[in-house]
Order: structure tokens, then C-alpha cells, then sequence
């Protein structure tokens, strides 16, 4: 479990509530902050009204947190990111975050340039999975992709693989316990 700031994008965020897993992050990270452009993002018109009413109703482990003033960094200027890209990538390098959850291609290779830890919705998964935190990985993984979330096939096989290797070592974990 985490101990350090953690800072989201939206994407963890809409898809973990989506499918109502959005508690992981609590029991993971004990607290995770946004900006708000996450914040408005997660309350836009197109935003499922599940989605809309968790933020809303924002629970305590959420920290919305005003961006510090950078200026106009440049930073990552030569990625293309979105607002709230931006927005959470800024706010973990003037933070100094322990961890950025983020799913975006682009804002993953920005946030590594900056040598910022990264996970994603998937790894949120499979640190939760390993920890006991989420028993039925695979059904899981099923109600994500339901929730529009797009595993491309070599990916999708990558996680079913890295799953594979989890449980085999849980079972051996389990066989030389006992």
C-alpha cells in the first residue's frame, strides 16, 4: 500500500467507478488527488450519471487539489495531451507524487520522460489482485472492457499472461505455507 501522494487522471477514475471499483484506490493508496480539470472532466455532460454522481458526492479519500501556479511551463509541451493530462502530469512533478495513475499512451510517455512512477487502470487491477483486494481478476477484467475501456488484443493477452504468472505464484505462495 501507498503512503506517498498519488494524482489521477480521469480515465482510472470514470472507468474504476464505472464498474464500482473505485474503493481499490482507498485501500491501495489510503488517498488519491485530482485537479480540477479531473474534477470537471468527471462532471461533463457526456459522463455517465454513475460517474457524475460518485464525484459529486466525492468521498474522503478523493483530495480535489487547486494546480500549483506553474506559470506556462512548457514541459510537456511537445506531447499531445489533454487538459487534464496536463493538468495531473504538472501537479505530480510540482508535488513530487509518489505515483500517477494515468492511461493515455501519450500522457504514460510524458510522465515517464519526467521519471514520475506510472500505473494504470490495469495495474490498479493487479496490485489490488495481488493484495487479496479483488478475488475475481478475470470477471473484473471483463466488466472493464463492458465499461468501454479498449484492451487491444496483444495487450489484453500481455494481462491474461501476467495473470497467469500471479496465480501460479500465489498457488505455490498458498502449497509451501502449508
Amino acid at each position: 500500500m501507498s503512503q506517498g501522494l498519488v494524482v489521477a487522471d480521469t480515465t482510472p477514475l470514470r472507468h474504476l467507478v464505472a464498474i464500482g471499483k473505485a474503493d481499490l484506490l482507498a485501500s491501495l493508496y489510503r488517498c488519491v488527488s485530482i485537479g480540477p480539470v479531473i474534477q470537471a472532466e468527471l462532471q461533463a455532460s457526456a459522463t455517465p450519471e454513475r460517474v457524475k454522481k460518485w464525484i459529486y458526492g466525492k468521498p474522503s479519500w478523493l483530495d480535489i487539489r487547486q494546480e500549483p501556479d506553474l506559470g506556462r511551463s512548457t514541459l510537456f509541451a511537445k506531447y499531445l495531451l489533454d487538459p487534464g493530462e496536463r493538468e495531473t502530469l504538472q501537479m505530480a512533478v510540482a508535488l513530487q507524487a509518489e505515483l500517477v495513475l494515468i492511461d493515455d499512451r501519450a500522457g504514460r510517455n510524458a510522465a515517464k520522460e519526467c521519471g514520475l512512477r506510472i500505473s494504470g487502470t490495469i495495474g490498479v487491477f493487479e496490485s489490488a489482485h495481488d493484495l487479496g483486494l479483488l478475488p475475481n481478476f478475470l470477471q473484473v477484467l471483463s466488466d472493464i472492457e463492458a465499461s468501454g475501456f479498449y484492451l487491444s488484443s496483444s495487450f489484453r493477452s500481455l494481462i491474461l499472461d501476467r495473470y497467469q504468472q500471479r496465480f501460479r505464484r500465489l498457488k505455490l505462495q498458498a502449497t509451501t505455507e502449508e
